[in-house]
């Protein structure tokens, strides 16, 4: 049996959750494409996952997620104000599976200090095949 991939659906529970857990979350969703590949919106949600479990654990309040996707990509931005200076390059394990699988689906991410917030910024071609 195929384990079914977390897709676009998932990214409201997954952020109620988070909000439930006592992480305030502003969540600006534009979905004009809902037929991205299953692999693009896989990815998009591990890494919307990644970055709301960073906010949680080092951030300090809430968090801002804007999630674009149309018929050419998948746009996310996350970003959180920061408890305490982080290094302009993390290097943490879930920074780096994120670019990894950021990296599979040909897409692009950035990550870092903009303004005093930990940004994490990442584009997917919707018609994204796995590597």
């Amino acid at each position: 049996l195929d384990a079914v991939q977390p897709g676009l659906h998932d990214v409201e529970p997954l952020v109620a959750g988070y909000r439930a857990a006592g992480l305030p979350v502003d969540l600006s969703l534009a979905i004009e494409q809902d037929r991205c590949s299953p692999n693009a919106e896989a990815a998009i949600f591990r890494v919307l996952q990644e970055a709301l479990t960073n906010a949680a654990r080092y951030g300090n309040g809430g968090a801002t997620v804007n999630l674009i996707a149309n018929e050419s990509s998948l746009s996310l931005t996350v970003g959180n104000q920061v408890r305490r200076q982080v290094g302009q390059r993390g290097q943490g394990s879930g920074l780096i599976g994120m670019r990894e699988r950021i990296a599979a689906t040909g897409g692009t991410i950035e990550t870092g200090l903009e303004e005093g917030r930990w940004i994490v910024r990442a584009t997917i071609p919707a018609a994204a095949r796995a590597a």
